[in-house]
């Protein structure tokens, strides 16, 4: 049996689909997808609110296909109404419905996303739906998608008409009518055939990252793939698996054309860290005291406190490590478990800590977007704020231009960074909390009504350490640039 999600996984790539019928298992697991899941239901929820009164059919508590399928049928036939999770299945294909509204001169549907705009592969999947429904003997007059506008700002009191805004599709759908039919044979055939002989590509990453990544990109036996380099283009990709080079420690010298390219070369094939003091110049320069900051933030598809907007960044946490001379450190630190909105508090809790002058230094550009947008929710501290923006200095270009390490894997997180540093901390010793999703995880679980006290406290101290180590993470990593 075929199923959307299936469909658009063929779509993007058929080795995708082949392997997670058959080898499921070599997929990297991740909290994205079951975080993703978990607000695609939240908004879903919203959305039976805003498009009731209606009737529920599939329901993922008590799953029963069969049942839902013939409710479905039967509540079709009788043409009012709306239906919820609605469930026909024709050509070896099932498809659930989010909203159909139906009425004596047809069906029209409406496919709820959490994204904040209509995908190419939204149309697509609600073509592969619109076939199915109308060879189940749905007469479907119109599709629209349903999306989260982002200008939306909860006015509080489970208020949400605005939350979602309605693309109509219909046309759009109607282009691909006579696609679908070639897509579910194609699929089937792929299921039954034998794994598909798919180069990694830029499939692999479009329209989703592709769990089967690492699996295809890394067999057993290479260690370091070419793929991974950095200062690898496409054009220079291609040269490499023209000449059926995948190891990046068997390319021939005379391949590596670009400094950046003879870096990370070097690096791989001498096991010894690459690094341009002189790029890291800057590190010296800076003035004492140097503030080192990090932020945890929480966005919610759906608002949970009034005058904030879809997936705005708010932070509830930080941690600042302030190096008063060489070597000597200070910490300090913010986290808000209350379940209010901590923005304000949390802002105000850091530029009492920095008042005192020097340089914040950060990695990435995330602390200074989230700055900014701080500004404009709390325009009192608008002034303050943007103060501190000027301040920032952000370690991530000056760590790219002088630094590589072959264990990174051609990845530039710190979290990649740190283990290639000799004596530096190390995020899978912490024993909680140890990336930014489960930091989001752990923080809505913090402040659910139903978390117990020392519940709380558990995952204040978990949240606590994982937020340090990413300030000191920094601290260490500067300090081995000019070291």
């Amino acid at each position: 049996m075929l199923s959307k999600s299936k469909i658009i996984a063929f779509r993007q790539c058929p080795k995708r689909l082949w392997l997670s019928e058959h080898h499921p298992e070599r997929a990297k697991s991740s909290d994205a997808p079951e975080s993703a899941f978990a607000v695609g239901h939240t908004v879903g929820a919203i959305a039976r609110r805003l498009y009731g009164p209606g009737e529920l059919i599939f329901d993922d508590s008590t799953p029963d296909f069969s049942r839902a399928i013939a409710r479905s049928r039967d509540a079709s036939k009788a043409g009012s109404g709306a239906l919820f999770e609605a469930a026909y299945r024709a050509d070896d294909t099932l498809v659930l419905a989010d909203v159909v509204r139906l009425s004596p001169d047809g069906a029209d549907v409406i496919e709820v996303k959490s994204s904040a705009s209509v995908k190419e592969y939204h149309v697509e999947d609600a073509a592969t739906q619109t076939h199915v429904m109308r060879r189940s003997g749905v007469a479907v007059r119109s599709v629209r998608i349903a999306h989260v506008n982002t200008g939306f700002v909860y006015p509080g009191d489970e208020r949400y008409e605005g939350l979602l805004t309605e693309a109509d599709i219909t046309e759009d759908v109607a282009a691909l009518a006579g696609e679908v039919p070639h897509w579910i044979g194609a699929a089937k055939a792929v299921l039954t055939g034998s794994e598909p002989d798919v180069q990694p590509g830029r499939q692999c990453t479009r329209p989703f990252d592709c769990p089967f990544l690492d699996h295809c990109n890394q067999p057993d036996d290479i260690e370091y793939p070419v793929e991974n380099l950095p200062g690898v283009g496409a054009h220079k990709l291609r040269d490499f698996r023209e000449a059926g080079i995948r190891e990046a420690r068997d390319i021939p010298p005379a391949m590596i054309d670009s400094p950046k390219l003879e870096r990370a070369y070097h690096a791989v094939v001498t096991g010894a860290a690459q690094i341009d003091r002189a790029q890291a110049q800057v590190l010296r320069d800076l003035a004492y005291p140097r503030h080192y900051l990090d932020f945890e933030t929480i966005s919610f598809a759906v608002p949970i406190w009034a005058g904030t907007r879809p997936y705005q960044a708010l932070p509830f946490q930080w941690s600042l490590h302030v190096e008063t001379a060489p070597g000597q450190l200070q910490h300090y630190g913010f986290l808000d478990l209350s379940g209010g909105c901590p923005a304000r508090a949390c802002m105000t809790a850091l530029i009492e800590q920095l008042a005192t002058p020097g340089p914040v230094l950060v990695y990435t550009s995330y602390e200074k977007s989230v700055l900014t947008e701080m500004s404009r929710l709390l325009p009192d501290l608008a002034d303050q704020l943007m103060a501190i923006v000027a301040r920032l200095v952000d370690l991530h270009p000056i760590t790219k231009a002088a630094y590589y390490h072959r264990d990174m894997q051609g990845s530039w997180s710190i979290k990649a960074i740190i283990p290639t540093i000799p004596g530096a901390p190390r995020y899978d010793e912490l024993a909680g909390v140890r990336d930014g999703l489960q930091a989001q995880s752990a923080y809505v679980e913090a402040i659910h009504p139903q978390t117990n006290a020392d519940r709380r406290k558990e995952i204040h101290a978990s949240l606590t350490d994982y937020c340090n180590l990413d300030t000191l993470a920094m601290v260490v990593l500067a300090g081995h640039l000019v070291a």
